[in-house]
């Protein structure tokens, strides 16, 4: 799906995320949303502040107890504010020596 802020406004309770390093989860998530990644994000501005204040909600998170985990806590709270992730065609490249991102934000198209 190409990134423009035409695709951006089609689905604007989606975030778009690296398909790669997926973790997380959640059971009653739809075919496409097994596993999260927290490392990069790119939304419309009213869900990228769902998706930046999450972390004020990982208390009351863990207390209905979900795991203390980033990926866990913010893809929690994203789902149950109607918030989706879908498939990408891009991946976060790591340097697997030093699981750092490569250059700083390459990203390969798979």
């Amino acid at each position: 799906m190409p990134l423009a802020l035409t695709t951006l406004q089609q689905h604007p309770k989606c975030i778009f995320i690296p398909n790669n390093q997926r973790y997380g989860y959640i059971t009653d998530f739809t075919y496409f949303q097994t596993g999260f990644n927290d490392q990069f994000a790119i939304g419309l501005p009213d869900t990228m502040s769902l998706y930046t204040n999450a972390v004020d909600h990982f208390d009351a998170l863990y207390k209905d107890g979900i795991k203390y985990n980033p990926e866990f806590l913010v893809q929690t709270h994203l789902y149950r504010n109607g918030v989706s992730w879908p498939p990408t065609s891009w991946e976060i490249v790591r340097d697997p020596a030093h699981y750092v991102p490569i250059e700083h934000g390459k990203w390969a198209n798979v």
